[in-house]
């Protein structure tokens, strides 16, 4: 690796490759948002990697996520999840140039799940733009969540069973929670048959979704069921309760959201 690793503060960088890289927690948003100076226009790749504290040049492994290519100044990281302890790591795509992040923590509250829109490929990645996020706090319950790995129990004439796997590894579950959303600053109960009918148009959508839970997990889900929604008739407000299910249909770090 050409150049020198030096420390400005919480930023460390080799032969400058951008300047000013500052990273920004967007809870609002549940994103992280990094901006920079460029020293050039070159394309730039962008990793986020969760060993915490190791600062060192990693672009593959359990520990390391590819976020985008950009040869702007500024990208946006909506594939992070919850409670989660990072640095960021831009690398020049011409040359041995890398900059890593100061490290941050991410901790906001809720459930949220956005559609994302498919804008074509890159280099054989597919590429989706974040649409519509709903946020859920209100009585949210994500349910039992299943490893699907597809074991099959085969019995013979031996003493024992045996077992057979195929190469499956994706996960499924459930959701429900209140549909209601409180409005700043009387912070009045918004839950509405307008809401409702936005809601069951961006659920009923022929599209994928980004679905993130409050423990950190983040998948690209696909509804699996019919959604449903029930109200609470004994309550002031006539509350709804929605239900969907949900399965995993694409590795995060095989797709680009922008």
């Amino acid at each position: 690796m050409a150049g020198k690793r030096i420390k400005h503060g919480n930023i460390f960088t080799v032969n400058s490759l951008v300047d000013d890289l500052k990273v920004t927690v967007d809870t609002k948003n549940k994103c992280v948002v990094l901006n920079w100076k460029n020293n050039n226009n070159n394309m730039k790749r962008v990793f986020r990697k969760n060993n915490n504290n190791t600062y060192k040049y990693i672009s593959s492994g359990d520990d390391v996520s590819f976020i985008d290519r950009t040869n702007t100044n500024q990208l946006v990281d909506y594939k992070i999840g919850n409670n989660q302890i990072v640095h960021y790591q831009i690398e020049d795509s011409n040359s041995y140039l890398y900059t890593y992040s100061e490290e941050i923590v991410t901790d906001w509250t809720g459930w949220s799940i956005s559609n994302l829109i498919p804008m074509g490929e890159s280099d054989n990645i597919p590429i989706f733009n974040i649409g519509t996020t709903w946020n859920f706090i209100c009585n949210a319950d994500g349910g039992s969540i299943t490893n699907n790995i597809n074991s099959q129990i085969h019995v013979g004439t031996s003493a024992y069973a045996q077992t057979s796997r195929d190469n499956t590894k994706y996960e499924s579950g459930s959701f429900t929670a209140n549909l209601l959303t409180l409005q700043c600053p009387d912070l009045e109960v918004i839950d509405d048959i307008q809401r409702v009918k936005q809601w069951t148009k961006f659920i009923t959508e022929n599209n994928i979704f980004l679905l993130k839970s409050h423990k950190g997990d983040v998948w690209a889900v696909s509804i699996s069921d019919n959604p449903s929604r029930s109200y609470e008739e004994s309550t002031r407000y006539t509350l709804t309760n929605i239900t969907y299910n949900w399965v995993e249909v694409a590795d995060l770090n095989k797709i680009i959201v922008r």
